[in-house]
């Protein structure tokens, strides 16, 4: 049957038709009463609100969520946008830095997902726009190569992974060309540091996996 929505000033929000738990039709309007979206005979694109602001904007087909999802903050920036399937992320997943006045958005996090699993390519950016991280998933687990890099671009590390476990790895110090410390068959220790460049903690690894003690430090 129908359903329907209204604002605080009694305005209509939506007006949505379902049949048998299908959404066959919706028609979502702007507080000013200007139409925003529809969906018609099972496909457009659904307007999802929280308090009255924009939620999620939701691509639908057959009546069903099926395609691009746009997730939105309180002050109506775009925040998260993937794609979904059979009710499953599918694709790539973009999260954004908060957006400043006068810029454009920036990417904070790039995940790709394989039915809900996280698999292929994983990649985070300093809020400068520099390149972070970036890593290759499969089945939710770390699998081939592995980089990071200092705020400044420097290479901080590269690592290769096999199913979660650490084959060899090389790490470096701020500035520096030459690693100073390495992993190699599974066996060594990983000098991790903050991107600005001071050391954050030294892990021991024996066949792929960290050792019970590690060195940390702040």
């Amino acid at each position: 049957g129908i359903a329907s929505s209204f604002f605080s000033s009694k305005n209509l929000s939506y007006q949505e038709e379902f049949e048998e738990g299908l959404l066959k039709s919706g028609t979502y309007f702007s507080e000013k009463g200007e139409v925003i979206s529809t969906i018609q005979e099972g496909v457009g694109r659904r307007v999802e609100r929280e308090k009255g602001l924009i939620k999620r904007l939701v691509d639908y087909n057959q009546g069903l969520p099926e395609g691009v999802v746009e997730c939105y903050n309180p002050k109506g920036d775009l925040q998260v946008v993937f794609q979904q399937k059979d009710g499953k992320k599918q694709g790539e997943e973009l999260e954004y830095y908060p957006k400043k006045i006068g810029s454009s958005l920036q990417p904070k996090i790039l995940l790709t997902w394989q039915e809900d699993t996280l698999q292929g390519l994983v990649k985070t950016w300093f809020a400068s726009g520099k390149q972070e991280s970036q890593k290759e998933m499969y089945q939710n687990q770390k699998n081939g190569p592995s980089y990071a890099w200092y705020a400044n671009g420097d290479l901080m590390l590269y690592e290769e992974y096999e199913k979660d476990e650490l084959l060899m790895g090389t790490y470096y110090k701020k500035g520096d060309k030459q690693p100073v410390s390495r992993v190699v068959a599974g066996k060594g220790t990983a000098t991790l540091y903050h991107p600005d460049g001071y050391l954050m903690q030294k892990v021991s690894y024996d066949k792929g996996v960290p050792c019970t003690n590690y060195e940390s430090t702040k």
